[in-house]
């Protein structure tokens, strides 16, 4: 068996191997996948920086080997024969009924513009990259084409609450209801759904959704988390980190994608309810391993008081747990490793066997407390903070009235930078990743509106020859992004404390 996340690969391989044997039949063809072997530890340092992404023309780079052989130390990758996977996809893999060359030469039909592929609607069409949304206007959208084509569809169909927009709807379920040929939440019988945490999130979004009414009066909080606010430490502190795994280790004796964690920010709100965007910290030095001076920085920061700590999602917890890990295996060539490790254990929580134990000043993740306390139907069923804040931003009177002014106290921000501004068209607020201020001179690129591009800023800083100005630009466009994220938990806060106070 094939696994999904190895599939693509093969695939890929396949058709090379298939074309090559097709040429050459008198040779004997072994195709190899080439792999970033994590296994394996560098023997120098610096590996990353000989090799450089260098541009070949408008938007278009290479990758150009700054060194020697001599110079690259031990091998980091690791050549596999795939022969037997290969050779099942060509000889016994089924494409819907094809065999692999019968499903080459129908994309090649495609491709030449002799065929047009047929498609049945199904689960699939979830993750449908034709699949555009309600603001790509005079776009050809094919996964509305193929609903129009199956269900004769009109536009109104594509305007409904649709099924593929239920919260954490697994496939196999979607694929059971769409057996029944029901795609809107309108159509579903909600008295067979079923009962437990997920189900009961689902139904609350369903049941909400279907009222279509977006107003505060939808708000659902339930009244726990206002008693597990009264158990809240002032002053109180949001964090938020970006990271990376890169496939060349920056340092002797790390493995590929070994993972770096270059950027936090703090926000802190005290017992009057000011706010203080407190700290920041960022390493985008070529070369630089940064992942210990982060947890020092971070603790220095921290451990000032002991007033509780926010993330959002499991995620900075997860990546503190490596970084522990990483401490550990490194500690006897880091003078404070006792410190950093004692430190991190107070903040997180870590399985031992089968005991999951945790330290005195765990995390709040406040992920946990919008899934188990509060909803509303804008947030359209996720929980995911780029689609609550939207949702705070247009609801909360206290969150409008104070962001409405000028944002105070921002490190990294204009002081003329407004966090609440209503859309002419839709008349929703805009959503703040969209309303950074860009200087006139600065480039669209670099303004960097979520993680992923995160991710791939820090990789052109450490792997792209590039000029000053435009590393300073992203640098700036990175402590921009990271600082909007503590904000958003912020503001998150800010509604559910005015809530609060009114109860």
């Amino acid at each position: 068996k094939l696994l999904s996340g190895w599939l693509k690969y093969v695939l890929d391989i396949a058709f090379q191997t298939l074309v090559v044997r097709d040429q050459f039949p008198d040779f004997k063809i072994i195709p190899h996948l080439m792999l970033a072997d994590k296994s394996k530890k560098t023997t120098v340092k610096g590996l990353n920086q000989m090799f450089k992404l260098v541009p070949i023309g408008e938007n278009r780079q290479v990758s150009k080997f700054m060194g020697s052989k001599e110079q690259l130390g031990d091998e980091i990758l690791s050549k596999i024969d795939v022969t037997q996977y290969v050779d099942f996809v060509i000889n016994e893999m089924d494409f819907d009924g094809k065999r692999f060359h019968e499903l080459i030469d129908e994309i090649y039909d495609i491709n030449r513009g002799q065929a047009k592929p047929t498609t049945q609607i199904g689960s699939k069409c979830k993750n449908c990259e034709y699949r555009l949304d309600s603001t790509a206007n005079n776009k050809k959208n094919g996964y509305e084409e193929c609903w129009k084509e199956d269900l004769n569809w009109s536009g109104s169909e594509f305007r409904k609450p649709h099924i593929f927009d239920i919260w954490n709807m697994k496939t196999k379920n979607l694929d059971k209801v769409m057996a029944n040929k029901i795609y809107l939440m309108e159509d579903l019988d909600l008295s067979t759904w079923g009962s437990g945490k997920t189900k009961d999130r689902q139904l609350l979004q369903i049941s909400t959704t279907l009222k279509n009414n977006y107003s505060k009066e939808n708000e659902i909080i339930d009244p726990k988390l206002f008693e597990e606010m009264k158990l809240w430490k002032f002053p109180l502190h949001f964090i938020d980190f970006e990271t990376t795994m890169v496939a060349i280790p920056f340092n002797k004796g790390k493995r590929p994608y070994e993972q770096i964690v270059f950027q936090f920010s703090i926000h802190d709100i005290d017992e009057t309810g000011i706010v203080t965007h407190s700290a920041d910290w960022l390493s985008t030095e070529p070369g630089i391993f940064p992942n210990y001076d982060f947890v020092r920085e971070l603790k220095n920061v921290l451990s000032n008081d002991d007033g509780t700590i926010f993330c959002y999602s499991h995620y900075e917890n997860t990546m503190l747990n490596i970084l522990f890990d990483q401490i550990y295996e490194d500690r006897d060539s880091i003078t404070d490793s006792q410190d950093l490790l004692d430190w991190i254990r107070t903040v997180t929580y870590w399985k031992e066997g089968k005991m999951k134990l945790h330290g005195p000043r765990l995390m709040v993740d406040m992920l946990k407390l919008v899934a188990n306390y509060y909803y509303h139907p804008l947030m359209k069923g996720s929980n995911s903070i780029k689609d609550v804040l939207p949702a705070i931003l247009t609801i909360s009177e206290f969150v409008k009235t104070k962001y409405l002014a000028p944002y105070q106290n921002s490190r990294n921000y204009e002081e003329n930078q407004i966090w609440y501004q209503l859309d002419d068209e839709s008349g929703y607020p805009v959503d703040p990743y969209n309303l950074q201020i860009i200087e006139e001179d600065d480039l669209d690129k670099h303004v960097i509106k979520q993680g992923g591009e995160a991710m791939v800023a820090y990789a052109k800083l450490q792997f792209s020859e590039i000029g000053s100005d435009e590393r300073e630009r992203i640098n700036s466009s990175l402590l921009k992004y990271c600082e909007l994220d503590t904000l958003a938990m912020v503001m998150i806060y800010e509604h559910w404390k005015s809530l609060c106070i009114l109860k």
